[in-house]
């Protein structure tokens, strides 16, 4: 009983981490609104959202051992909200629903003070009010592929550790292996079986 409450609070963990995203991007959609802290926050946001997602995908490793796997789970409502909000730019202005576009981006808009710079290369200018459906999309797709790779990093990065970490144990137990013993069973058997003569 205890065992299944343990996997069941393992899974849980993991769920909660999987949305996350959306509830730090609520959160850093509040913060910009605070005076002084929300202009150092548009700047920060975007490299402590990837670290803490780096990090994320290190508790991935600890529970999925399959590196598709776990960075497909670790992202997939990242990319769920990327599709969503692909499906409603390419719906008419009347069929739009305003909450599901602003649920949307939640999960990429701590990276708008990177993503914003596409509109330059694909606008022609850094007007915010008006852009076209190609550069909403872009934009997205550059914050989702930027949470994929922190992920990734993550992850790997605790592949690699685990396998460096059993190379030294393996290393370690090999020495010990190797190492003679001073006095030994087959010595005292020798010096037993002479003094018995």
């Amino acid at each position: 009983m205890e065992n299944n409450y343990d996997d069941l609070r393992e899974k849980g963990m993991l769920v909660l981490l999987a949305v996350s995203p959306i509830i730090i991007g609520f959160f850093y959609w509040v913060m910009t609104a605070l005076p002084v802290i929300g202009k150092i926050w548009i700047y920060a946001a975007p490299f402590t959202v990837l670290y803490f997602w780096g990090w994320v995908g290190t508790v991935f490793f600890t529970r999925v051992k399959k590196a598709w796997k776990a960075i497909l789970l670790g992202n997939c409502v990242v990319l769920l909200l990327f599709i969503i909000f692909c499906f409603q730019v390419f719906l008419p202005e009347m069929n739009k629903v305003a909450i599901f576009a602003q649920i949307t981006q939640l999960a990429t808009i701590p990276f708008l003070a990177i993503t914003m710079w596409l509109q330059l290369p694909l606008e022609g200018k850094m007007d915010m009010e008006v852009v076209s459906n190609t550069t909403l999309i872009c934009t997205q797709a550059v914050g989702v592929v930027l949470l994929i790779v922190a992920f990734s990093v993550g992850y790997f990065y605790s592949k690699r550790k685990e396998q460096k970490e059993a190379l030294v144990e393996e290393q370690q137990e090999d020495e010990l292996e190797d190492i003679e013993p001073i006095f030994s069973d087959k010595i005292e058997e020798d010096d037993s079986s002479s003094s018995a003569t």
